[in-house]
């Protein structure tokens, strides 16, 4: 043990200090010596405790614990070898000092014991979890350096094989023997068997359509057999070989061509007659095949026409077809790079088709770019679909504030020729069926009547709220019998004048019939409905209706007019009436648009044209709205969904609206940028982005130019079977990023790349592929002997033979340091108070004095019977006169208890006298 100082030359100050309180003290006034003592005592020692800790004084000495963390190989190569006698004797051979623990790896390392000297170590099962997809023997040997205690000696006992998969572990080794810690090895050999893989399926990353092509086949073995090797392009048998292969590396190369762009997966597997490992027989590649973008425009002519001229104008390859010709299959749409749609009903796609386009959207990263018109958006029939899911926009108004209220009163005909159908379903029978259907589509406040009406008019069902009514609502319907001829004016009067008399926000009336009726006498009517705010739409069922007076009504109660003769419609128009009820979806009016949000869709645009009216929608709070309309709704928005960007344009691209923006160059240009944002990126080149598998997880590695400019890198995954991750990426090294994928599933991968950059986000789409785990790869065999005797070269340590061995030798002895200063700074605080309290509380010193001083008498006192007799010589001659001669005799001596000084009070008082007290 030793004591050093880390600060010495503030010792100088100790003589300085001492002698300044001495001549304080020794020209001061005390009441006695004591208390001139005990102050000066107390000082001199407050000021050698602040020096000392003022000098840093560090006592240094050998610690005699001894701590070893065992790192333990769990890693697939190593799976079938047994070490659990090497533990059971390193448990025997283990001393009272020595402290032990254990870390478990593979892919990742985990703490399975904490260093103790209590503890025992596992010998065969083990409850940390690792990753055997991999060996990272750095990280085991990074984590056992961290938990071993800073005060023991310490040792790290590797059992490995040394086949590492990340060849960082003699860097560690390095960096722990500089730390004074000790690695020893216990080496576990594993046996050769026949073995077979398959160690790379190789072709370029980039190819263009219609270029032949090469894949080669890499196949490595140690043995000479015959093998059975496919090859796979997509699901797709495109190759099968029978060959002998020798041991050694071996290629084979198949070539192909593609005539249609986009990614490509190949796969390939082997049927080696000689293996043992099958797990390394099967190997995947990705590639992209650059070919002219694809558009495809489904609408009718009319609407399609300013959209092809615009794809034509951008030299895109145009694929237009009618709503009803569209594919209802992902192979159909993934030949396009983006899919328009111009003003088409929903009811006019096929079944199907809006699923297999959300796919396309979402896992294979195609683009879509909607446009408005009166059979789009709400007015086409998406609400709560899957359209609406992909879009930027609700299809849905949502007004601020409270939701109003609607009043809705359907005026149905039951005349005698609404008893004609198809199949046995009456057209009476579809109208209730709409009536009842649309009751799915009013809010909590809302309410509704039914006027059922032939030559007069009944209520079938009087103006109720929908909320908790609908079961009798739906009977009360179903009661509605045919009747006989048909009168529309008194059953509409009726309507009109009950919702005049309502307090509701939004009234709105449905008239339907299939026949004719009175053609004057609507004026008041009319009127009526325009002075208290009423809307009304009119349904023509079949060619017997007045289609002229019917359409008239609707324009002039500011509704719509339907004509329909399927009557299975029917439910569908009363539903989409029911949503629009009181809501100004169609927008006819000139205004400029104003820009909210920032984008690249932007690009080169300094001003916009007029535009004459837009479809009403909703902006999401996740969607970039980047153009909006005098009344802050979305002209023009867009965002990411899943792999694929998706466009919401509300107006029409047919020229209704939209004939001054065509013209326009900037409104042309706007609409081209849209058209280019949304096309799949080629897969750029100078962007690599590979995974490596684990057995549950796998790691991702991106390579691209380093830009200081980037902030954020983060992407979307999707697997064959659709299902997504999210990994985020950070920079390990200048233009090194590095993910973790949550999967270790075999195939190949979809990635759109999200870079945010300088405060904007650019996206690009690659791909990658997970093949069998490095643990299983041949190829990384071989080296693990060499590096374990490198690590034990490079920490000084040994050779293990058995578990014995462990404890036979000391590793690096530890010198621990222990800092003194805050011991001496609280000690001087404690002899300082002490200082303060005996000035202040001037009993504890009286007291203290009187103790001492009695202590100092009992120590000289004798006992009486101690007097001792003392011969004084004779006198001779002259005598003193002024002394009593004494006759010779024995003198008694007193001793010191016989004569006592004064005591303590009156010593006390005396001096207290004497300072005039």
């Amino acid at each position: 043990m030793s004591i050093n100082f880390m600060k010495p030359y503030w010792l100088w100050l100790l003589p300085f200090l001492i002698g300044f309180v001495w001549y304080g003290a020794r020209n001061g006034r005390f009441a006695s010596a004591f208390r001139r003592r005990l102050h000066s005592g107390i000082r001199i020692a407050v000021c050698v405790c602040i020096v000392m800790a003022m000098a840093v004084p560090q006592i240094s000495q050998k610690s005699d614990i001894i701590s070893t963390v065992f790192a333990i190989d769990r890693s697939a190569s190593v799976k079938a070898l047994d070490f659990t006698d090497f533990m059971k004797e390193a448990n025997e051979a283990r001393g009272n000092k020595d402290s032990v623990g254990m870390v478990c790896f593979g892919k990742d390392a985990g703490v399975e014991m904490m260093p103790t000297q209590e503890g025992v170590l596992p010998t065969e099962s083990f409850l940390t979890y690792v990753d055997e997809g991999a060996s990272d023997l750095a990280s085991a040997l990074k984590l056992a350096g961290a938990i071993l205690p800073a005060d023991a000696a310490k040792r790290i006992v590797l059992v490995s094989d040394g086949e590492e998969t990340i060849n960082e572990a003699l860097l560690e080794a390095r960096s722990l023997s500089a730390q004074g810690v000790t690695i020893d090895v216990y080496a576990l050999e594993q046996k050769t068997d026949q073995e077979v893989q398959i160690t790379d399926l190789e072709l370029p990353s980039l190819i263009n359509k219609n270029t032949a092509y090469d894949i080669a086949v890499r196949i490595d073995s140690n043995v000479d057999t015959p093998v059975g090797i496919r090859l796979y392009k997509g699901n797709t048998l495109i190759a099968n070989e029978q060959i002998s292969i020798t041991a050694g590396e071996s290629r084979i190369v198949f070539s192909d061509i593609t005539a249609n762009g986009g990614g490509v997966v190949y796969r390939a597997e082997i049927t080696p007659e000689k293996d043992t490992q099958s797990k390394n027989n099967k190997s995947y590649a990705y590639t992209y095949i650059d070919d002219v973008p694809r558009v495809l425009l489904i609408g009718e002519r009319q609407a399609c026409e300013g959209w092809n001229g615009i794809i034509s104008a951008a030299q895109l390859q145009v694929d237009m077809v009618t709503a009803g010709a569209a594919p209802v299959s992902t192979e159909r749409l993934q030949s396009y790079d983006c899919v328009v749609m111009a003003n088409v009903s929903a009811e006019a796609l096929p079944d199907g088709f809006l699923e297999v386009l959300e796919a396309y959207v979402r896992i294979l990263g195609g683009g879509l770019i909607v446009s408005g018109g009166d059979e789009a958006y709400a007015l086409g029939g998406y609400l709560n679909t899957l359209l609406e899911d992909m879009l930027p926009v609700d299809m849905e108004l949502k007004t601020e504030g409270e939701e109003p209220d609607l009043a809705m009163i359907m005026v149905i005909d039951r005349s005698g020729s609404m008893s004609a159908g198809q199949y046995g379903i009456t057209q009476l029978e579809m109208a209730k069926e709409a009536a009842i259907r649309s009751l799915d589509g009013f809010k909590e406040k809302d309410q509704v009547g039914i006027i059922a009406f032939d030559d007069k008019f009944e209520w079938a069902v009087p103006m109720t709220l929908v909320s908790g009514n609908k079961a009798a609502i739906e009977e009360q319907i179903g009661k509605i019998q045919v009747g006989g001829g048909t009168s529309i004016l008194p059953g509409l009067a009726e309507a009109v004048n009950t919702l005049s008399r309502t307090n509701a926000k939004e009234k709105h009336i449905i008239l339907l019939t299939d026949g004719q009726a009175e053609q004057e006498g609507y004026g008041s009517v009319l009127a009526k409905i325009k002075e208290n705010g009423i809307t009304l739409s009119s349904v023509a069922v079949g060619g017997g209706a007045d289609t002229t007076l019917l359409r008239k009504l609707a324009e002039s109660g500011n509704g719509r007019y339907y004509f329909t003769d399927e009557f299975t419609d029917l439910p569908s128009i009363f539903a989409k009436e029911t949503l629009l009820a009181g809501k100004e979806y169609l927008n006819n009016r000139n205004f400029y648009p104003q820009q909210k949000d920032a984008s690249a869709i932007l690009s080169d645009i300094v001003s916009v044209p007029l535009l004459g009216g837009y479809i009403g929608t909703t902006g999401k709070s996740r969607g970039d709205i980047i153009l909006v309309s005098d009344k802050e709704e979305p002209i023009l928005a867009a965002w990411q969904y899943g792999l694929g960007r998706t466009v919401a344009w509300t107006p029409d691209v047919g020229g209704a609206w939209t004939k001054d923006w065509l013209a326009a160059k900037e409104g042309s240009g706007l609409l081209r940028n849209a058209l280019g944002w949304v096309i799949n990126a080629q897969m750029a080149q100078d962007i690599k982005l590979t995974a490596q598998s684990g057995a549950q997880k796998s790691s991702l590695r991106l390579e691209m130019p380093f830009d200081e400019g980037i902030n954020k890198i983060k992407a979307s995954v999707l697997n064959s079977q659709g299902e997504e991750y999210n990994p985020q990426f950070i920079m390990t090294a200048p233009g090194i990023y590095e993910g973790e994928l949550p999967t270790a599933e075999e195939g190949a991968y979809v990635a759109n790349l999200s870079i945010e950059k300088d405060g904007k986000t650019e996206y690009y789409n690659t791909g990658f592929v997970l093949s069998y785990p490095s643990e299983y790869d041949m190829t990384r065999k071989g080296a693990g002997a060499s590096v374990l005797q490198q690590i034990v070269a490079a920490s000084g340590g040994r050779i293990l033979e058995s578990g014995s061995q462990v404890f036979e030798t000391q590793p690096f002895p530890v010198v621990s340091q222990k800092d003194l200063s805050v011991f001496f700074m609280l000690l001087g605080l404690i002899l300082f108070l002490l200082d303060i309290a005996f000035r202040r509380f001037s009993f504890l010193i009286l007291r203290m004095e009187g103790i001492v001083f009695a202590g100092w008498n009992r120590a000289k006192a004798v006992p009486k019977t101690s007097l001792k007799l003392r011969q004084k010589p004779m006198q001779t001659g002259k005598m003193n006169p002024q002394k009593k001669e004494l006759s010779p005799k024995a003198e008694v001596e007193k001793t010191p208890q016989e004569s006592k000084p004064a005591s303590t009070a009156e010593k006390l008082a005396a001096a207290k006298k004497k300072r005039g007290n």
